[in-house]
């Protein structure tokens, strides 16, 4: 699979893999690549014993046979869960199906640099927001998010350029719903996504 996207990616010159995953021809095409990539490696007569071990386990669930189709949708499944299951759709999964108490701060290594999820179900989560100092603070206690009130500004001017008296005009606190459960995903968009992501 990421072979066929790496060579995809490479011949199509595709900028990031959102012009992948919004376009059903491409996801068509990879879906194709890769399928013809596994046809190729099956029917290799020199695989290690790793893959093909692999290759058995997998054979007990999905038919190998070109006519049956069976791989081809496993191969579309696993295309489409790659680009579907995001930290939004991963961790709506995990709250309906999770056990217990908890507060979580959720990110990727994809996307550290532009995506945080915060999420809580039988505990308490505060999320509090100082736009005009640039920061965002959480916790399990809604006193502990008040620490952005103490957040030395460099130079005593905002990243805004205003005075420091009334920088905390806007600042806005979310409580997420402790008994029901609740997500808050934090976006700030693919305007960055040629940096590295932070792991």
């Amino acid at each position: 699979f990421e072979r066929a996207l790496k060579e995809m990616v490479a011949e199509k010159k595709i900028g990031s893999l959102e012009n992948i995953s919004s376009s059903d021809e491409l996801r068509e095409e990879l879906t194709s690549k890769v399928k013809n990539s596994f046809i190729e490696l099956v029917s290799s007569k020199t695989l290690s014993q790793g893959v093909q071990s692999a290759i058995n386990a997998l054979v007990e669930f999905v038919s190998m046979d070109i006519e049956e189709g069976d791989l081809g949708k496993f191969v579309k499944a696993t295309v489409d869960a790659f680009f579907d299951n995001d930290l939004l759709h991963s961790m709506r999964i995990f709250i309906e199906n999770a056990k217990g108490s908890f507060g979580l701060c959720v990110t990727t290594s994809m996307d550290a640099h532009r995506q945080v999820l915060f999420a809580a179900k039988g505990q308490t989560l505060s999320v509090a927001f100082y736009p005009r100092k640039g920061v965002i603070c959480y916790g399990s206690e809604q006193a502990a998010v008040k620490a952005g009130l103490n957040y030395e500004i460099p130079q005593g001017k905002s990243m805004f350029g205003t005075d420091i008296e009334c920088v905390d005009e806007n600042a806005v606190r979310l409580d997420l719903d402790d008994l029901g459960g609740e997500i808050c995903l934090l976006d700030w968009g693919y305007g960055g996504d040629e940096e590295p992501a932070v792991s």
